[in-house]
């Protein structure tokens, strides 16, 4: 089936440990004051809703290199 695919990036710190587990519904840690860290979770469960998926991984430098960012990839089936 074809689908649109939406690619969201940063350069925070990544995910962490955590990279595995978000999809499961542990609490993420966050470096921010606020919020309870569970913005992937929810949208996880928006996307599977609507027929598409949700990835999440920690860019890095290099193979084993330290994380320079987050990407989220968010594939929606077209209509």
């Amino acid at each position: 089936p074809e689908e649109a695919l939406l690619i969201f990036t940063d350069n925070g710190p990544g995910l962490g440990g955590f990279g595995a587990v978000w999809r499961d519904g542990w609490r993420m840690e966050s470096s921010k004051a606020e919020g309870r860290g569970i913005g992937l979770r929810l949208a996880n469960r928006w996307v599977k809703s609507w027929g598409g998926r949700l990835e999440a991984k920690t860019l890095r430098s290099g193979l084993w290199g330290k994380p320079k960012g987050t990407e989220v990839r968010m594939a929606l089936p077209k209509v």
